[in-house]
């Protein structure tokens, strides 16, 4: 498969697009000389870009490309659809990117095995391996499908609930989850802990499940990695940024390392549309071009589950309006409001799968109960050379510390929006920053939680999900200590100065004078709800895995108490913090559970 990037460098050229002409007319406006006629096919077939695209495109890769193209608001994709379909006489409009992916009857949606709730790296697992198996399977999905390849999902918005930072119950912190076909991983950056790690598999031993031996976790992995095409960057793709925490990690003796990554390597033909490697791509389009019994309905929000006498038989359903944008996929409308299964299977997410069992009334007192949010915060700072955080991979580093295992340091990138966005001082300030973008630099600080009852998620008296948490004893002395070590790490790895995003007042005064706080060397910060900015991107825990339902939702087996054709199985049933980034965890624990189903628990 092309990108679109490596043609449009070979074209040498500078254009602006008119959707709205037609193919001759754009042609004519966007690459003929002046009083020349439009190029014809002929002439276009001349060109160094379609002789590439000819030489290296197989019929149906350019079929997708085109179509990527074709809704692509971007000039140089619209104009190089409009110059292959000149040079390759291509009149009519290019098949689907998903083949197979329709909208199912009301038959069709008769006699399902599986009924998968939620699409993300657990359930996209569980659909591929079910459908693989024979057994007929369905995936609903309250997010919306977007085509793959057709523009970096990341960038998306509205890919995420609530922009991307919906606040807690108590407003102590900003949640961050994917609301698309492929789940949070189709919106992440990709940063990829394997399970065999030291760290995670210390997490791991506190469950005390023997579905989880390092055996077993080990052999599921390696086929999430084969599957997905799991990588470990070298060193020489390590940019400017990412070396700020690779050195000031080694100077104050913590233990820098290589994320893996769920991304295709830099290279040509790779760009940020098409560099993911998300369970939409790799599982979901994969298992419908492999013409699995597999339904993926899309934009459809299940609003609760069934039961009847003692078995969980179906779900209530209901139509969502999808975003408007080029490259979604638009649901046929639905009249269903009720689907009927063998087997149901929550993978909704933390928060998606404790919403749905609440509302349904299942699953006992413990949903919701000791939700876990990885509580998170970057550290900014401003370096005299130039850094350039958006050059390059955006994440290839992480450092752990030995003496203080709670506490992760993770590269990140943002735009200069973010910047502006998340620290306080006058406009002036802030101004004069985001002018110096490219000599900011920096990384997050992530802590591994400790679950406690009352960080909680629950239902408001109208049925509205709320979250509560506060960081809470040793969790908010450990988070303070991070803050102050990474600010330290800055400083080592060159900074200048350092940037937190908080309104408290960093130097030993009582209140904050409106203006930016610069620091020069190590600052405690308290955490007040509403003065200092903390984000969430890996809840877990809403659902917990154990061995009775005093102190859990699901059994070993997977099964929600008391019902024995009703499964949890996403980021919600870890017992503790995985340890690390949640996502290779989600891939591995759906891929357990599936080869369980698959041998000795067949409906």
């Amino acid at each position: 498969m092309t990108t679109i990037r490596l043609l449009f460098f070979a074209l040498l050229l500078s254009w602006t697009a008119q959707a709205q002409n037609t193919i001759e007319e754009e042609l004519r406006e966007q690459f003929a000389l002046p009083g020349q006629d439009c190029p014809t096919a002929e002439e276009a077939s001349a060109h160094p870009a379609v002789i590439w695209a000819r030489e290296n495109l197989r019929p149906e890769d350019l079929a997708e490309t085109l179509l990527t193209m074709a809704n692509s608001q971007r000039a140089e994709q619209r104009f190089l659809y409009l110059l292959l379909r000149q040079a390759f006489n291509v009149r009519e409009a290019a098949p689907p990117v998903y083949p197979g992916l329709t909208w199912p009857t009301q038959r069709a949606l008769q006699e399902i095995d599986y009924l998968i709730i939620g699409s993300g790296p657990a359930g996209s697992v569980l659909a591929y391996e079910l459908s693989r198996n024979g057994y007929k399977t369905v995936l609903v999905e309250r997010g919306s499908l977007v085509r793959p390849r057709a523009v970096d999902s990341r960038a998306l918005g509205f890919l995420k609930e609530g922009g991307g930072a919906v606040p807690t119950a108590d407003s102590f912190m900003f949640l961050r989850n994917g609301r698309a076909v492929g789940g949070g991983a189709t919106v992440n950056v990709d940063l990829a802990f394997a399970p065999t790690l030291p760290f995670v598999r210390k997490q791991l031993d506190k469950w005390n499940q023997p579905g989880f031996s390092a055996e077993k976790v080990a052999r599921a992995y390696a086929w999430v990695k084969e599957t997905i095409g799991t990588r470990t960057p070298p060193l020489g793709e390590v940019n400017r940024n990412n070396r700020i925490l690779l050195n000031g990690a080694e100077k104050l003796g913590l233990k820098p390392a290589f994320y893996d990554l769920n991304t295709r390597s830099p290279g040509p033909g790779v760009t940020l549309a098409n560099d993911k490697l998300g369970p939409a791509e790799r599982l979901l389009r994969r298992a419908l071009l492999e013409g699995q019994p597999l339904q993926v309905l899309w934009d459809l929000e299940v609003q609760k589950i069934l039961v009847e006498k003692g078995r969980a038989v179906g779900v209530e359903v209901k139509s969502l309006t999808p975003p408007i944008h080029p490259a979604v996929v638009k649901p046929q409308p639905s009249k269903n409001r009720m689907i009927k299964a063998k087997n149901i299977i929550v993978s909704a997410g933390t928060l998606g799968s404790a919403i749905i069992l609440l509302k349904s009334g299942l699953g006992g007192e413990q949903v919701g109960k000791g939700v876990l949010l990885h509580p998170s915060m970057p550290l900014i700072g401003h370096f005299q050379e130039h850094i350039g955080v958006l050059d390059g991979t955006a994440s290839t580093v992480y450092a752990t510390d030995p003496k203080r295992p709670h506490l992760l340091y993770e590269c990140m990138s943002a735009g200069p929006d973010y910047a502006g966005f998340m620290l306080f001082g006058t406009a002036a300030e802030r101004a004069r920053l985001v002018e110096r973008f490219d000599h900011l630099g920096g990384f997050g600080l992530l802590l591994i939680d400790e679950p406690h009852p009352l960080n909680r998620i629950e239902l408001d008296d109208e049925g509205n999900p709320q979250v509560y948490y506060q960081l809470r004893g040793e969790d908010r002395e450990r988070f303070k200590e991070g803050v102050r070590q990474g600010i330290e790490m800055l400083l080592a790895g060159g900074a200048e100065e350092v940037y937190l995003p908080t309104t408290e007042p960093l130097d030993g005064s009582e209140n904050w004078d409106g203006h930016l706080q610069p620091l020069k060397g190590p600052a405690t910060v308290e955490c007040i709800p509403g003065r200092t900015i903390i984000t969430s991107a890996h809840m877990q825990g809403s659902c917990k895995m154990g061995h009775s339902p005093r102190d859990s939702v699901i059994g070993p087996d997977f099964k929600v108490w008391g019902y024995h054709n009703l499964y949890v199985c996403d980021t919600s049933i870890f017992p503790t913090s995985v340890g690390a980034n949640p996502m290779q965890m989600a891939y591995t624990t759906a891929k357990l559970l599936a080869d369980r189903l698959v041998t000795s628990d067949k409906p």
